[in-house]
């Protein structure tokens, strides 16, 4: 089992993604600096090869890069043990991303963190103020400032998150699915669903 890390008085959050999502990060580095301004106690960390905006590397020590891990299951241990109280995730509603899988919100889900993200097809399928916290582009701000201080709300969206997670991505749910697409001579595949199993499958080796 990962054991988690204790943090003292800090209150750390982060973005884990590649480099191809420099621009979803670069976007909302300006909110992310007046957080870091307004805010002495925050920390901001990235994880993978994502690289940290120039603009937020003025803040010394309270900024950190974590570096990719290929092993997927000791990349989730990681991700588990950086204790990030919240989880960002920014994506341009493009028509590709549109085409995309929230798989970032399902690692951020099965390594404990809740997810503040876009409110774009790819995450909101996911219940507002429930599941997840939905934000627009001109409200990263306000929506990072209030979750900070919000335990309970962060504690009730990760509860549900696992929750729904359990109900739809679990291996059982899975097999289902398979033999369905078996059944029905089907090529496509759900990758989302796959990556949420494995991902679950390892947290509880």
């Amino acid at each position: 089992n990962f054991t988690r890390n204790q943090q003292s008085k800090k209150i750390i959050f982060g973005y884990m993604g590649s480099k191809g999502h420099q621009k979803d990060l670069e976007k909302i580095a300006p909110s992310i600096k007046a957080i870091l301004q307004h805010f002495p106690q925050t920390h901001f960390q990235t994880f993978g090869t994502i690289m940290m905006p120039d603009e937020l590397k003025s803040f010394g020590d309270r900024i950190s890069s974590h570096k990719v891990i290929s092993n997927y299951r000791k990349f989730l241990g990681y991700l588990y043990n950086l204790d990030w109280k919240f989880g960002l995730a920014p994506l341009e509603n493009t028509e590709f991303n549109r085409c995309k899988t929230p798989v970032k919100y399902l690692e951020y889900t099965a390594c404990n963190i809740p997810t503040l993200a876009s409110n774009v097809v790819v995450y909101n399928q996911f219940h507002d103020n429930q599941e997840i916290m939905l934000v627009e582009d001109d409200q990263w701000y306000n929506k990072i400032q209030y979750a900070l201080y919000q335990p309970q709300l962060r504690a009730e969206l990760l509860k549900n998150a696992q929750k729904r997670c359990k109900q739809e991505f679990s291996l059982n749910s899975q097999i289902n699915q398979i033999e369905t697409i078996l059944d029905r001579k089907s090529t496509r595949l759900n990758s989302s669903h796959l990556v949420i199993s494995y991902a679950v499958f390892c947290l509880k080796k």
